[in-house]
């Protein structure tokens, strides 16, 4: 279990965001009918901590629930806990210290969120994921209208050999949209016409088509 959700972690799509709270939810339904929880969210929160905080059943099965619960809760203090737990258990699973990253700028703790990101790009241990990790590191930045550098890193990702393939895709188009931001708009145009000519993720081909015709603004 712990290895298929943290997997799920690792992609950001709505779709896969909605299949992880559904996961979540089966979690709390199936406690629910071990424990007597009796559907109760608050109830099904509380027996998840117990199983963390006791050490019973799967505990790091249930802090990786409780990621996507607290999430969804918007109760990023306690997420920051959890992932800091995880990542020092773990301190191999580049996952986990992502999303303490992300975790920490919601947390407007931003400069440490920075110091994360770039520690992991330095470790060697984590070449075969850098690709992941600078798209993550790109979506953060962002998120705080860095777009300079989040373009420097989407750029990364492109350039990076053997990236995986659906995110530089993405990485195309995300650019893109940042470039027109910076009125920089024949390099936006050149990121959606990469786009095209790549195979379509999601809804990346629609998306550029349609920047293609007007630029992008941000929202």
């Amino acid at each position: 279990m712990l290895q298929f959700v943290v997997a799920l972690l690792v992609l950001k799509s709505s779709l896969v965001r909605k299949v992880f709270d559904a996961i979540s939810s089966f979690f709390v339904k199936i406690l629910a009918a071990v424990g007597g929880i009796r559907g109760s969210r608050e109830r099904g929160l509380s027996e998840l901590e117990l199983v963390t905080n006791r050490g019973l059943y799967a505990n790091d099965d249930a802090r990786v629930v409780l990621i996507a619960l607290y999430a969804r809760e918007k109760r990023h203090g306690d997420m920051l806990k959890i992932l800091e737990t995880l990542s020092a258990k773990y301190p191999h699973n580049y996952v986990f210290k992502v999303e303490r990253a992300a975790t920490l700028v919601k947390l407007g703790r931003a400069q440490e969120s920075y110091r994360i990101f770039d520690q992991v790009l330095k470790d060697g241990s984590m070449a075969k994921v850098v690709d992941f990790v600078h798209y993550q590191y790109a979506l953060t930045l962002m998120g705080q209208k860095q777009y300079k550098e989040a373009v420097d890193h989407f750029r990364s990702v492109i350039t990076q050999p053997g990236a995986n393939k659906e995110l530089v895709t993405l990485s195309y188009l995300k650019a893109g949209q940042l470039l027109d931001i910076l009125q920089q708009r024949n390099d936006a145009v050149s990121q959606y016409q990469a786009v095209l000519q790549r195979e379509n993720v999601f809804d990346s081909h629609d998306q550029a088509k349609k920047y293609l015709k007007i630029a992008y603004r941000a929202e």
